[in-house]
């Protein structure tokens, strides 16, 4: 689970704890008791998907890395001694085709890999019968073959793994925004209730509500005093998979202000002149996007969120 996401489930656990105490005055308002439920139901949710999320990639990184080299180190030896085979017999592009270094192999990429040493594997079977000499047998290449085989098998198996994290990632990240729209449309307005009748509640929410670390993205101050001052924030994910952007640049077109989203693909303008601005978000591989007349109020934070397309 990404930074992010632990921090916005900290926050709604936050917010259902401080809820829970003051059940009584809270639910006495029903949409605040509908939403308090909802609230529950996210948490819910959430939870079951970080769960699932770890168990899909658990140990498989190291044994493919483990398989990968098991492999690679095969491959390298029969190589080498094809290889020498080769330049004995003049026979250059046969050399080309086994001749690799171990640097050479750790700088291809996980398919690469497989593909090439497939190939020398297959080019030393080619030529098994004049290789007895040069140390290659049917035994060393029916080892090699395995340790191919075994590879690729893992390969699959951790394509399937990821690509379950990657669904589960993108559940996650659409209930963060499900408990966010709870929270803005429902609890911060109707919270507002109990601000005079039961402080007490209504200022144990605000102080869950707040809970949330300060984000790091990288600021962009306008020359205005706190009290002219608003918020524009928001994050930038990938629509396909709801991951964060980072790197983004965001710019408030007929303007100087720009920033860029952080780590977690959260930006932050954290003191703008109260005004209307038009949102712009560019970023390499992904169409320019754009939000129309976000007004940012003095004294307020305004949220606007993007979901990019490649």
């Amino acid at each position: 689970m990404e930074k992010y996401q632990e921090n916005h489930l900290s926050m709604f656990k936050t917010v259902d704890t401080a809820t829970e105490t003051h059940a009584a005055a809270i639910d006495a308002i029903l949409p605040l008791k509908s939403a308090r439920i909802k609230l529950k139901k996210v948490i819910a949710d959430f939870g079951d998907a970080v769960q699932k999320q770890s168990e899909n990639v658990t140990g498989i990184t190291e044994e493919k890395k483990q398989r990968r080299q098991l492999m690679t180190d095969e491959t390298f030896i029969v190589g080498q001694l094809v290889s020498a085979f080769a330049i004995a017999k003049n026979h250059t592009a046969l050399d080309t085709d086994v001749n690799y270094s171990i640097t050479a192999f750790n700088r291809m990429s996980d398919d690469e890999v497989a593909i090439i040493c497939n190939k020398v594997y297959t080019k030393a079977k080619e030529n098994l019968a004049d290789l007895a000499d040069y140390g290659i047998t049917t035994v060393v290449l029916d080892k090699l073959k395995a340790l191919i085989d075994n590879y690729n098998t893992k390969t699959q198996v951790n394509k399937v793994a990821l690509d379950l994290k990657r669904e589960q990632t993108k559940v996650i990240n659409s209930l963060i925004n499900d408990g966010k729209a709870i929270l803005n449309n429902s609890f911060d307005k109707l919270m507002l209730i109990l601000q005079n009748t039961n402080p007490v509640a209504y200022n144990a929410y605000v102080s869950a509500r707040n809970s949330m670390p300060k984000r790091h993205a990288k600021k962009s101050n306008g020359e205005v005093t706190a009290e002219e001052a608003g918020i524009l924030t928001g994050m930038v994910t990938d629509k396909t998979d709801g991951s964060p952007i980072q790197g983004a640049t965001i710019k408030l077109t007929g303007s100087d202000f720009a920033t860029e989203t952080d780590s977690d693909g959260e930006y932050l303008f954290d003191s703008l002149p109260a005004d209307t601005y038009n949102v712009e978000v560019t970023i390499m591989d992904y169409q320019t996007a754009t939000l129309a007349a976000q007004v940012v109020v003095a004294g307020d934070e305004t949220v606007a969120d993007f979901e990019m397309t490649k």
